[in-house]
């Protein structure tokens, strides 16, 4: 009887282009936070009756970061289940993390799991 334990093949990394890509995506939110503070500031210095068409167009882009930050969790979390670069030990708490704070969390976990494996595969 062979009881050899069959080693799991180490995930393949992104490559670096798509790391980027993936890294330039996270950071999306966060850029949009930034232009969504600047732009509400905007419209409160202005005139209150011009305000249904900036705030028609603010709404849709909020709601497509909403989505879109939605989608950012659920890819990090599968990611972090699905790679070998991640220890086993710090999985659990990087899904609680990723899924508490996930607009700092991901630009975080993308460098140090996503960006640095992709950059030595190089």
């Amino acid at each position: 009887m062979n009881t050899a334990v069959v080693a799991r093949p180490k995930s393949e990394p992104y490559s670096k282009q798509a790391a980027a890509l993936i890294g330039f995506i996270t950071m999306l939110p966060i850029a949009y936070m930034f232009v969504f503070f600047l732009l509400v500031i905007l419209l409160m210095a202005g005139n209150p009756a011009s305000h249904k068409g900036p705030f028609i167009i603010l709404f849709i882009f909020h709601f497509a970061m909403i989505i879109l930050s939605w989608c950012l969790t659920a890819f990090y979390i599968y990611y972090l289940f699905k790679t070998d670069y991640v220890p086993q030990d710090k999985k659990a708490l990087w899904a609680v993390v990723i899924f508490l704070g996930n607009m700092l969390a991901m630009p975080i976990f993308w460098y140090i799991y996503i960006w640095k494996p992709a950059e030595i595969a190089r």
